[in-house]
């Protein structure tokens, strides 16, 4: 038994849809009948995981793209009634592959039934080039519990209102039997395609864990082949360029947050951490430049502060170094290098006493040079 509400789409006609891609948050034996359920009923159905296989998260980019390549038409949201699609697996669906929420035209049901026997589902049918065109959704629920026929059974369900309300129409033997020619192919550019992911997965978390580790090289290394795999992957990029800039490559580093930027023009340390090469190699004009995109982009970025004080302090701006150490401590007030350049600043301007007091306090949060200045300067 199930009861099975759903919406009409009054002003929807007989579709094109041929290529549907299937989120589902059911079980594997329950999965692997409703594509059986697909095929009898000549629906051409393509499952999420069978594409992206749930080994690392994927991006909303990366999903589009893919479909797109892949010809998707349409998606099947067959989920737990309040639940995501990523909450039982490490994948995600991306923030828009989300099931929609609200549905189209009115609700009818035929049935009253006690909650607490069914299993409450959403089912939706979107057309993939706008998520936001709900062409057919169902709020409804199956049982007896943990029943995997009556889940099976409303798929099928599903399938039929789709059919009967001329939204998406079962495709012709011919046409079923042309899918299944290309799948053969895709099947092999996909398994290809899933080895890459695999191994870029691993390429990932070794560098990160190299690079947490101060393996810089090794995570150079690593982080080369992520990029071989993904050109376009930002976060590879970056950390690339720290554990360059770590091994003093400043060059190379500036290189890598240069791609950043041409990738995403928003990333506010990609600004912060270019220009703290340019001031290791004493391009302090632009240095500043950068430090202040950083702080555009990013007004509480207490590091592009704490960056941008010693680049004033090396250009003799000792006023516009002490406002920017002030700013910094404001928003970390354990912050040890602007207590410390605070100091500095002070004691450029005869303030004795305030430059040791940041002087302690920047020992105290860790920097040790501090010490020494208090050794030569505060007894």
């Amino acid at each position: 038994m199930y009861d099975f509400y759903y919406y009409s789409n009054p002003a929807s006609a007989a579709k094109t849809y041929k290529n549907i891609l299937v989120i589902s948050t059911m079980d594997n034996t329950t999965n692997k009948r409703i594509k059986r359920v697909g095929r009898n009923m000549n629906y051409h159905l393509t499952f999420f995981e069978d594409v992206f296989p749930p080994i690392r998260k994927y991006t909303d980019n990366e999903i589009t793209t893919t479909c797109e390549k892949m010809g998707i038409d349409a998606i099947i949201y067959y989920t737990y009634l309040g639940s995501t699609a990523s909450s039982s697996s490490s994948q995600t669906y991306g923030n828009i592959y989300l099931p929609p929420t609200g549905g189209v035209g009115r609700v009818s049901s035929t049935t009253t039934t006690k909650t607490s026997k069914f299993i409450e589902m959403d089912i939706s049918f979107v057309k993939f080039s706008d998520r936001n065109n709900k062409e057919f959704y169902v709020t409804g629920g199956y049982g007896p519990q943990y029943s995997v026929n009556v889940g099976v059974e409303l798929f099928r369900k599903t399938l039929k209102n789709l059919k009967k309300q001329n939204i998406a129409l079962p495709l012709s033997d011919e046409e079923m039997k042309a899918f299944s020619e290309q799948n053969e192919v895709n099947e092999k550019l996909q398994e290809e395609e899933n080895l890459k992911r695999q191994k870029y997965a691993e390429f990932e978390e070794n560098g990160n864990k190299n690079f947490a580790n101060k393996k810089y090289a090794e995570a150079i290394d690593d982080f080369n082949k992520v990029i071989e795999i993904d050109p376009n992957n930002v976060q590879a990029y970056f950390t690339r360029a720290r554990a360059k800039s770590a091994l003093n490559d400043s060059k190379g580093s500036i290189e890598d947050n240069n791609k950043v930027i041409e990738l995403d023009p928003n990333f506010s340390m990609a600004y912060n951490n270019r220009g703290w090469d340019n001031y290791l190699l004493k391009n302090y004009i632009e240095a500043l430049k950068d430090f202040n995109k950083a702080i555009e982009l990013e007004p509480r970025n207490y590091v592009a502060y704490d960056s941008r004080q010693e680049t004033k302090f090396a250009l003799n701006d000792f006023a516009g170094c002490l406002e920017d150490c002030n700013i910094a401590i404001s928003l970390n007030p354990k912050l040890a290098n602007s207590y410390f350049f605070r100091g500095k600043v002070y004691f450029k301007n005869g303030d004795k006493t305030k430059a040791c007091e940041n002087w302690s306090k920047a020992g105290q949060y860790g920097t040790m040079e501090a010490y020494e200045l208090i050794k030569q300067n505060c007894n």
